[in-house]
């Protein structure tokens, strides 16, 4: 996903202190009243002095609500449109204030806002519109940092909005990397994420999509290493995190990482290799919300059908554990049935592997029924079995 930028606003609708910022505005699209205080940001951005704050207040909500689900893309669709009429807004506040000061400098639109409202047309399939959106943003972020703009710079407060703008553009860098993937090619993007992990090796979403790229594109020896540079990186940032939400972006950082690490050493036959990526996303996706993944995700059915796959290209072959020899296969079929101490070492490993296999492929199925590779992965053990049985 695109990255969304901390909310500058900290007010209701209507004015007063309470506000949405943070945390808060996720606990309240989850919880029972959400409908309820959407009602609110709707009714403020509806009437006849709305602000742009209004609008940002409504397209922040309605975003987050498209992310966890709530609402799906119409939530996504309504919060393009609130922040589009949020970014119009500011664009005439924006006007009117150099109009009634024509001394003044212009000001400029906070990054963040072109920035979320970028989030917001990249979820809707407007790759173009965000992209535009983001150049403006890095333009702000950029004029900012640099003190150029009309922000207070040389005041403390000031020199602080410089520092957060100069953090701000490597999320807004990020970002327009990921929006090239869509509208320039897997290239252009792969060079913004180099270019970006260079100056920046701890950013772990950077070898993330860099692993990514190199697994689409067929080449998994460097998957492997760049998904290995992002686990890293990853685990480097979980053990200091500077808050709850860098702690979450690292752990889902390093369930994506541990995803495509453990995809590309299957493709490569690193079966060891590629059952410990997969258990290590397993316990991690245990842990719950903390990866940001949810329970009874996508993510769970692949670390579950990866371990099983693991176990069913690990399992001794029927030829090595002699149940094809002779031709006596009744005998086989008595021996792989029954763990008596008769049955060779290399029977057992290979019941136990297949054993494995066929209840991890089986879990999925119960999860998610029209899962064709868990379906696949059962046909497959059943077909092991059956070569070595008749």
């Amino acid at each position: 996903p695109l990255y969304r930028t901390p909310e500058g606003r900290k007010r209701a609708p209507g004015g007063g202190g309470g506000g949405i910022g943070g945390s808060g505005s996720e606990a309240a699209a989850s919880s029972s009243s959400s409908s309820t205080i959407l009602d609110h940001f709707e009714a403020a951005a509806a009437g006849p002095g709305a602000t742009s704050e209004d609008h940002e207040a409504l397209g922040e909500l309605l975003l987050r609500r498209s992310g966890a689900g709530a609402g799906g893309t119409g939530d996504a669709a309504r919060a393009a449109a609130a922040f589009k009429a949020a970014v119009d807004a500011a664009r005439r506040e924006s006007s009117e204030k150099s109009s009634s000061s024509p001394s003044s400098p212009t000001l400029l639109l906070p990054a963040r806002l072109l920035n979320n409202a970028a989030v917001a047309q990249f979820a809707v399939g407007n790759a173009a519109g965000a992209a535009a959106l983001l150049e403006e943003a890095l333009a702000s972020a950029s004029k900012v940092a640099s003190g150029g703009a009309n922000n207070g710079s040389g005041s403390r407060n000031g020199q602080a909005e410089e520092r957060n703008a100069a953090a701000e553009a490597v999320t807004l860098g990020f970002n327009r990397a990921r929006v090239m993937e869509a509208t320039l090619g897997p290239a252009a993007a792969a060079a913004e994420y180099e270019a970006i992990s260079r100056a920046f090796p701890g950013y772990a979403e950077c070898h993330v999509r860099l692993a990514a790229l190199a697994a689409a594109k067929g080449d998994m020896r460097a998957a492997a290493e760049a998904a290995a540079a992002a686990v890293a990186a990853a685990n480097s940032s979980s053990s200091s995190p500077s808050s709850a939400a860098a702690a979450a972006a690292s752990a889902a950082a390093a369930a994506d990482a541990l995803a495509v690490l453990g995809r590309a050493h299957l493709e490569r036959k690193e079966w060891q290799e590629a059952g410990d990526a997969f258990g290590r996303l397993q316990a991690l996706l245990a842990k719950g919300s903390s990866t940001g993944k949810g329970s009874n995700s996508s993510f769970d059915d692949f670390a579950e059908l990866g371990l099983a796959a693991v176990a069913l290209h690990s399992a001794p072959s029927a030829a090595s554990a002699g149940l094809v020899s002779g031709g006596n296969r009744q005998s086989a079929l008595l021996a792989l049935a029954s763990s008596s101490s008769s049955a060779s070492e290399a029977e057992r490993k290979r019941e136990k592997h297949l054993g494995k296999a066929l209840e991890g492929f089986k879990r999925v199925l119960q999860r998610s029924p029209r899962n064709g590779v868990a379906a696949c992965g059962v046909g497959a053990v059943l077909a092991e079995r059956g070569t070595a049985l008749s």
